[in-house]
């Protein structure tokens, strides 16, 4: 089960905050620095969506390779384990903004799900998206890269609601998402360091 939410921040991994809610206070700076990985599961009040996630990692890379390997849909599936597919349906003459459809599989007796998103894009800043199709009931977030140490490292916000549309208990998923979360965010980063040694 846990799987199926790596596969939704998989869904989630082209976005980012403007403002960062999560407090980042010396030791909490000091385990970033570390490869820590900062992490919040809320219940969300709207009834919309199962649950709001907000993270904070950094990346020893700069931005402008982070935001490449988030908006690379053939990366997207090295680092996304049960993601199968990862498409661009279209994309805006300028570039700022596409709309993707990812396929997963994360049980066996389970069907693929499918997500479909729209991202709109800031270049190397930010990346805001919403869910637009697919089988996820609820999708809206958004990603921050904040250039760090003179821009050779990325710090990587990351805020959204998420609505599973599973006959699944919002804790639980509440609950699996506090364990898969940074997960995908290290493999993320790993990815990102792995591309720029290239």
């Amino acid at each position: 089960m846990r799987s199926v939410f790596k596969v939704i921040l998989a869904y989630l991994a082209m976005t980012l905050p403007c403002h960062a809610e999560l407090a980042i206070d010396a030791a909490a700076a000091h385990r970033l620095r570390e490869g820590g990985v900062l992490l919040e599961v809320t219940g969300d009040d709207s009834g919309e969506a199962d649950g709001r996630i907000q993270a904070v990692i950094d990346i020893p890379a700069p931005p402008h390779a982070v935001f490449a390997t988030m908006t690379d849909c053939k990366r997207a599936l090295k680092f996304v384990a049960q993601l199968t597919l990862c498409r661009v349906l279209e994309t805006a003459s300028d570039g700022r903004s596409d709309v993707r459809e990812h396929h997963s599989r994360w049980l066996a007796i389970l069907p693929e799900m499918i997500s479909v998103f729209r991202s709109d894009y800031t270049p190397d800043r930010e990346i805001r998206f919403r869910g637009v199709g697919g089988d996820l009931k609820f999708l809206e977030g958004k990603w921050l890269l904040q250039p760090m140490q003179n821009g050779q490292t990325t710090r990587l916000f990351y805020d959204a609601r998420v609505g599973a549309g599973l006959p699944i208990p919002g804790f639980i998923i509440r609950a699996a998402l506090e364990a898969d979360v940074p997960e995908l965010l290290k493999a993320l980063r790993m990815e990102v360091v792995r591309g720029a040694g290239n």
